[in-house]
Order: structure tokens, then sequence, then C-alpha cells
């Protein structure tokens, strides 16, 4: 003896069948709606983390501002910034390399200044070197896929130039 059916011989009566399709129409519209929900969702989550991000770098800067004050008050008084004096040194732009504790800054006071130009700094002590004479505002880009190394971004002259940049040493 074989069982065999057709899909019309397991509803009973016409009325049940057609409840199955109205509970199957609802569940495709719940699944339509929930899938509309979760894009929603994701996008508020990516609204969010775009915000975080800008709150870490702002939070990124303030640590920055408050290192560079501390720092400078611990100078000799000799060495003490004075506002006339600080304006030619001040570094500017500064941009925070991924793990945080390095930055690039722009020094750009007198013309012929040897200070001049990129410099690498740490949130944690004196040490600031030179990298580039140029004064142009420069940005980090991480290594691509496949790479170790990135490279600072900045300009010459009217020129997009990069440098090859290992941020992890």
């Amino acid at each position: 003896m074989s069982l065999q059916y057709n899909r019309e011989d397991l509803y009973q009566t016409e009325e049940e069948r057609k409840r199955h399709e109205l509970e199957q129409q609802k569940r495709a519209q719940e699944l339509a709606q929930l899938q509309k929900d979760i894009e929603e969702e994701e996008k508020r989550l990516k609204e969010f983390n775009d915000w975080l991000e800008d709150w870490e770098r702002a939070e990124r800067m303030r640590q920055f501002i408050a290192a560079y004050t501390e720092k400078s008050r611990s100078w000799p008084a000799e060495k003490q910034p004075k506002y006339r004096e600080w304006i030619p040194g001040t570094e500017l732009y500064p941009f925070f390399l991924p793990h945080g504790d390095h930055y690039l800054a722009t020094r750009a006071g007198n013309a012929r200044s040897a200070d001049n130009g990129i410099w690498l700094g740490s949130m944690h002590g004196a040490d600031l070197r030179q990298i580039l004479p140029d004064a142009s505002s420069a940005q980090f880009m991480g290594a691509l896929p496949g790479s170790q190394t990135g490279a600072v971004l900045f300009t010459r002259g009217d020129t997009l130039m990069a440098l090859p940049f290992d941020a992890r040493s």
C-alpha cells in the first residue's frame, strides 16, 4: 500500500485552504516588515558607530590637548611658551595614528624656520621628530590589503604626495 496524496487532499475543505493561504500571506507580510525593521536598525547602528567614531576622535584630541598642556607645564620657566613666541612653533592639524599614542602634526611659522614641516609626536612623552619639511595638513592612510606599510599623505605645492610609513614602528 503506498501513501500518495495531492496537495489539495491536505485541506479537507475550501475554507481551510483559504485560511491557510491567508496565514501564508500574513507570514510573508510579517517577514517583509521584519526585514524592513532590521534594515532600519542597521542604519541606526551605522549612524551610532559613525557618531562614536567622531566622539572617539574628539576624545583623542582632548587627550592630546591635556597631555600637551601638562607637558608644557613641566618645562623650565625659560622654555615655557609665551603667546607671541609660541605661535610660530604651534602644532597644527593633529592627526592621530590608529593606535592613538602617536600623532602627526604640522608646524608652520617663520618661512625660513627649520621647525617647519610635518612632525611625529607622542602622547606619552617628549618624543617629537620631524618626518617631512613640508608644511601641510598630513593624513595617515592605513596599509592596503596585502601590504604592511601605510602612507602619510601631504601636499607639496599643488601636488598630493604619499610617503610610505609604518605606523607600528
